[in-house]
Parts: C-alpha cells; structure tokens; sequence
C-alpha cells in the first residue's frame, strides 16, 4: 500500500539518522501489521551534526516509541502516535577525545544525507511537471483529511540538558528543558473524545501541557563525566511534575501548565464565512526569573560558543594532554599541524618590503600561524584549538 511505504521511509529518514541499530526491514514489517513500537533506543552523538553547532551528544535515548496505524478502517478509527521518554545530554565537542574514524565516518553519513535530500528534491520537481490524475489525488487527500481529523499524539517525559565546564571550568554550568506531558486529541463539539466520521466539516482537537519548564543552573554538578547508563537514569530522575517540583533547580521558566482548544476549518477558503482555525488556551501561570550569575553565565556561554565555531576545524590539531609538563609532545604535535592562510597579493612591483608584506599563498606551521595572529591582533586559541577562555591576546 502507498500510504505504507510513506510511513516507513518517513520514519527511516527521521529516526534513522538519529538513532543506532535501527532495524529498518523489522520496522516496515511492523508498518505493514499497523503496530510499530521501538523501545531504548540510543542516540547517536552526531545527532545535531546538521545544525552546525560546535555540540556532540554525550549520552540519549528514546524510552519508547509507539505508532498505531489501523490501514483496514483509516475512517473509523484513530492513528496514534506515543513518545514515552526522550533523555539528551549534550556538550561541546571539545569535551569529547578526537576520533579521527568517527570523524571521517560522521563526514561521509553527511554527504550521503545531502545526496539523498538532492535526490529527493529533483524528484518532487519532476513529480511537480508531470501531468495528475484528479481522482488519484482526491482520493488521497480525503485519506489524509480523515487521518489528520483523527490523529492523536501523546509525548511525555522530556529531559533535555547541555552541560558546559570549558566556559568557566570553576563554574560549571547545566541547562535543560523538561516536559512531562504533552497531548493532543479529537473531540466532538462539546469536547469529548470521540471518532469524527467523514462527514464531519470542523475538526475539534483539545491540548494538554503538564510541567513545561526550563532551567539555567550555576555551579551545577556535572553529570556527562559518568557512565552511560548513570546519565540517563540521571535525566530520568531530574524532570519536574505536577506533584514533584525539584528544588535543586534554578528556574527560568517554572512549571508551565495549560490547556488549549482548537476548531479547524478545512474549507475555510472557499466558505470565506469563518476562519480557518480558532484557538482558545488556557495557562494557569507564567513565572520568569533570572538572576544576575545566571545573566553573566549566558553572556560567558555566548562568548565560549563563538570561539568553538572558530576552533572546530582546528580540533585534529589539539595536543591530548595539557601543555604544561608535556612541551616536548606538544611541540611535536604543532610541528605535524599545517594549516593554509590566504594572503592577498599586491599590485605594486615586487620589491624587498613588499615582498615582506605580501608573501605567496603557502602552507605553513601552526608556529608561523601563531606569529601571523600576533601581527593582525587575533587571539591565539582561535588558531591552535580549545583553549581556555583566559588565553592571552598578543597585539603588535
């Protein structure tokens, strides 16, 4: 069945990419039965590799991840959809040794992903010039009215984190976001769960969010140095509930709790009488706060984040053990590290002190590097990898 195949390629390509072992022909068998359910998955620590951002994951999982799809009575019946636990800890790469395998691995998945997203572009443009049949695609945009009309989703238990002791390693930071439960489902007009026929012209959807709240802690304990199995039971003990609220943490946004009620329309642009969707929620408080460490924490964290972008590159280049007490090897490593600086030529005639300002485009040395940054005022660590914050600026 078509619908079939769109669900599992849908679900390949966004947990298949994010998740380890994923046994893509146990999961179409699953599809094809109209049950899917995947318990401990483990993510993979290139997951936000496609945002660009300077962060690995140093430990996740997907407690349970269930998909009821009814293909023999798609009008009659609902789809589900449950997420049961999603546990992150993220931190910057730096934090992390340097595997030049798994570099080289986690390039290579890159370019794979951007050849599959091109691929699937020049197809959705070819599908897009080609002729279509009005019945085929009426038929299937019924289909997925009614499925949409009868979707339900329930995520609970959400525990993302970021652990950071670069930027200020006397005191370490952790920020994280926490849910304990998100729902959304059908209803009648009166607000009542309830399957909507096919001949139902307004789609009545009623939210629930319990315990939304996010925290920014200072001098926090670190978890990201223990084992895998200890960081997810860490997270999983560290979300806020309506009955349990952690006093360890230093909030920014307390527990956020609200209903919302929705009315959607879908032939709302040709009726021209009502709109399209009519939201109407509830939240029973909003408390923000921030104090002043946590406000100097963030600006330090925006500080320490631009100079990761800058030394990403440079991380192959970065000795193993601290420099001091251990020059020799560190000296040794810096002699193998060549990088290209571009330079721009002149247009006057050569001569001896033009020649000395406007050398050739060469490879040199991190060393020379390192005297090049002395001459236009940029910061040393920009150039030979992670170092601390407090590094020195050398100016001429």
């Amino acid at each position: 069945m078509v619908f079939e195949s769109m669900v599992s390629d849908l679900l390949n390509r966004f947990i298949g990419d994010y998740v380890e072992n994923l046994d893509k022909s146990q999961l179409k068998i699953g599809i094809w039965g109209g049950n899917v359910v995947l318990e401990n998955l483990k993510v993979k620590e290139n997951a936000l590799s496609e945002f660009d951002v300077p962060f690995k994951v140093k430990a996740g999982q997907i407690g349970k991840l269930t998909l009821k799809i009814p293909w023999k009575n798609l009008y009659n019946d609902a789809v589900v959809a449950t997420l049961e636990g999603l546990y992150l800890l993220v931190v910057p790469g730096a934090t992390i040794k340097y595997d030049a395998a798994k570099e080289e691995k986690y390039q290579q998945e890159a370019k794979q992903k951007e050849l599959h997203r091109i691929e699937g572009a020049l197809q959705m443009a070819a599908r897009r010039e080609k002729p279509q049949d009005d019945k085929k695609d009426s038929f299937f945009e019924k289909l997925a009215a009614q499925v949409i009309k009868n979707l339900q989703v329930k995520i609970s238990r959400i525990h993302l984190r970021y652990e950071d002791n670069l930027s200020d390693p006397e005191h370490p930071l952790s920020v994280g976001v926490t849910l304990s439960e998100l729902s959304l489902q059908t209803t009648d007009e009166n607000w009542k769960a309830c399957i909507l026929n096919e001949a139902a012209k307004i789609i009545y959807k009623l939210g629930r969010l319990e315990s939304l709240c996010a925290y920014w802690n200072v001098n926090s304990p670190i978890f990201y140095k223990g084992s895998w199995e200890d960081i997810v039971n860490q997270l999983k003990c560290g979300i806020s509930s309506k009955d349990q609220e952690l006093p360890h943490y230093q909030y920014m946004f307390k527990p956020i709790f609200a209903s919302a009620k929705m009315c959607i329309n879908p032939n709302a642009e040709q009726e021209l009488k009502t709109p399209k969707a009519k939201l109407h929620m509830e939240v029973q408080n909003i408390a923000i706060e921030m104090t002043k460490p946590q406000y100097l924490s963030m600006v330090e964290v925006l500080e320490s984040v631009d100079c990761m972008f800058k030394n990403a590159p440079y991380r192959k280049f970065r000795p193993e053990v601290p420099v001091l007490n251990n020059s020799r090897l560190c000296g040794q490593k810096i002699q193998h590290a060549h990088i290209h600086l571009p330079v721009v030529a002149s247009s006057t005639p050569p001569s001896s002190s033009s020649s000395l300002l406007h050398p050739p485009p060469v490879s040199i040395s991190l060393c020379a590097a390192a005297a090049a940054a002395a001459r236009s005022a940029l910061p040393i660590r920009t150039l030979a990898g992670s170092f601390p914050r407090q590094s020195c600026m050398v100016r001429r």
